[in-house]
């Protein structure tokens, strides 16, 4: 994985960690509207369903991202393991070659 890569990774992160903030926000205001109005009569009884389905909306829409979400970083972490294990191998390699030409030396 190149670095742009990471780079467009990194910054489509953060648009879904805003929008996953924007739907927890949205879905706390109207959880907030819906208690308010629960056991009420009238225009408040419209109110009360309105925001039951708009608090059940932004709750599977924030769920949704997140979990897509999880899923693509899953892939990207595991793409690091390999890459991480490659460097072991490689930082192993070195620190090798490098006591090699010290007792060459002596």
């Amino acid at each position: 994985m190149t670095i742009e890569e990471l780079r467009d990774f990194n910054e489509k992160t953060e648009r879904i960690k805003r929008k996953v903030d924007y739907h927890t926000n949205q879905a706390v205001n109207f959880k907030k509207i819906y208690e308010l109005t629960k056991g009420h009569k009238g225009i408040y009884r419209f109110l009360n369903v309105f925001a039951k389905k708009r608090n059940q909306y932004h709750c599977q829409r924030g769920t949704e991202l997140a979990i897509s979400q999880m899923k693509s970083m899953n892939k990207i972490f595991k793409e690091f393991n390999v890459t991480k294990e490659d460097l072991k191998k490689f930082s192993e390699e070195l620190i090798d070659d490098a006591y090699a030409s010290i007792m060459e030396e002596s």
